[in-house]
């Protein structure tokens, strides 16, 4: 006998009681850690090319890759620990309310998660030399104008001690993993049973989505 369509999705995990604003931002927390998966394997493979990072300007561009990793996951998180009656478009908009600032960013996340889950901490020393770089600015100029050289250049200790640093570099991509890794396991929990639907859920999704354009 073939089981029934609600126990199927018992089966699969589903929550007791689905909602549908739960599902409309799991489709949003879900491409935003998807997409800081993606600049960590586009670190990757540009670490792996070893003559490319002996440049400089190569080295910034991939720190800025792993920086971009860290806000996508971090707005993940901030979506997927949204209270579970807050709209879509409103959870969304206090992930983007933090703009590029990842500290502000992490203190959003850690207020929202309380005692619910716990997070690994994030490194401050290296929240404050991104901060330094200005890498905010990668959305309206491209990376050649974080100068490595020349007047409009950071100072020569900052950049030694990190795009210069493997060690460093290395601490960075690491950190943007475990984000990575934190925004998966979060969205598992609080999110993914809300998006085993059938039906006229699917079309309530479908509406629910048209409302955050």
């Amino acid at each position: 006998m073939s089981l029934n369509i609600s126990k199927m999705k018992k089966i699969a995990g589903a929550a007791n009681n689905v909602k549908i604003v739960q599902a409309a931002k799991s489709v949003v927390a879900i491409n935003f850690y998807t997409d800081g998966n993606l600049f960590i394997e586009r670190y990757d493979l540009m670490n792996s090319h070893h003559d490319l990072m002996q440049h400089r300007q190569f080295r910034a561009k991939a720190m800025v890759d792993l920086a971009m990793s860290l806000e996508c996951s971090l707005k993940s998180l901030v979506i997927s620990l949204s209270p579970s009656t807050q709209k879509p478009k409103a959870a969304i908009k206090k992930a983007r309310d933090c703009s590029h600032d990842h500290q502000k960013l992490y203190r959003r996340v850690k207020v929202k998660a309380k005692h619910r889950v716990t997070l690994a901490s994030m490194d401050n020393l290296i929240l404050d030399d991104l901060a330094k770089f200005g890498v905010g600015s990668r959305y309206t100029h491209e990376i050649w104008n974080i100068q490595t050289s020349g007047k409009l250049s950071v100072n020569e200790e900052l950049l030694y001690r990190t795009i210069d640093n493997p060690e460093w570099m290395t601490t960075l991509r690491n950190l943007a993993v475990q984000w990575n890794n934190e925004a998966s396991r979060v969205h598992q929990k609080y999110l993914r049973p809300h998006t085993i639907l059938s039906g006229k859920q699917l079309s309530r999704l479908d509406a629910e989505l048209a409302k955050i354009k």
